[in-house]
């Protein structure tokens, strides 16, 4: 302040330009905060269904996710570089190395990915039996949920909810009442997702976390493609490569790895012209 001071002091015209500098920035600004509301509610307007009643995310996710189009269109261009056969990948299982790496918002996301950019029709799961929360984040109950319709995948109308969002529906984990189900029991997954894939061109299942768990990765192998998700500056990356490891030498397809929680150092708005 007192460098400006004294700068301002010297040279009038100084002061001058500074007034123009602040009052162009303050213009960018409050433009940009203007244009990006007028997109969140176009986003909104295309995408949501007229009906307050279906299960919806909070307003604060929701906005999130609406707001960050862009980066879901990255995420779905990604998940099929190099996949000229989409049908390859139909089926994702979305994990992370630890529990608190932002797992289950990421499968929203790519679920919305999906959804928003190939207007494809999209069955989202809860598949972590540890700590189920497509549940709380939709606003439903917890049951009739995945355990009901392993025991019979012809009671999926009933188990699935249609959301607010066009082509989205949502799978909770359901209730189970003695200890932890067995989810790889008689290839009951994979029997689940051949009769889902009748009515769904994706299914993402929002799956266990792969440290900790012993059969994770068995779980994982039921499905096309796996999507590890990786909170920034907290997982190791000689942790996360052995996991990828572990799961390619289960012959379990790895699509990428989903960077979570990323700090910006700059503003955002430089890192999009870098």
């Amino acid at each position: 302040m007192e460098i400006i001071n004294s700068l301002l002091s010297l040279d009038p015209k100084i002061s001058a330009v500074l007034g123009i500098f602040v009052l162009s920035a303050s213009i960018f600004f409050v433009m940009r905060k203007i244009r990006r509301k007028e997109n969140l509610e176009i986003s909104r307007k295309n995408f949501l269904i007229d009906d307050a009643s279906l299960p919806s995310l909070s307003q604060k996710d929701e906005d999130r996710l609406f707001s960050n189009l862009g980066d879901l269109s990255m995420v779905e261009s990604n998940l099929f570089c190099n996949r000229p056969n989409k049908e390859d990948y139909r089926t994702i299982y979305v994990s992370s190395c630890f529990n608190g790496e932002g797992k289950t918002i990421s499968a929203v996301s790519m679920a919305f990915a999906l959804t928003i950019n190939q207007g494809s029709n999209v069955l989202l799961i809860d598949g972590n039996p540890r700590s189920p929360g497509l549940h709380k984040l939709f606003k439903i109950n917890s049951s009739p949920g995945l355990i009901d319709l392993l025991k019979d995948p012809e009671t999926i109308n009933d188990v699935a909810r249609e959301t607010r969002y066009k082509n989205l529906h949502v799978i909770p984990f359901g209730h189970h009442s003695s200890g932890r189900p067995n989810l790889i029991k008689d290839n009951q997954i994979q029997n689940m997702n051949q009769h889902l894939l009748d009515q769904f061109d994706y299914v993402v299942f929002d799956g266990n976390s792969l440290i900790g768990s012993s059969d994770s990765i068995m779980v994982a192998g039921n499905f096309d493609t796996v999507a590890v998700v990786v909170q920034a500056e907290l997982s190791k990356w000689n942790i996360v490569k052995s996991v990828i490891d572990r799961l390619e030498n289960a012959d379990v397809p790895v699509v990428g790895v989903i960077l979570n929680k990323r700090k910006r150092y700059i503003p955002q708005f430089l890192y999009n012209r870098i």
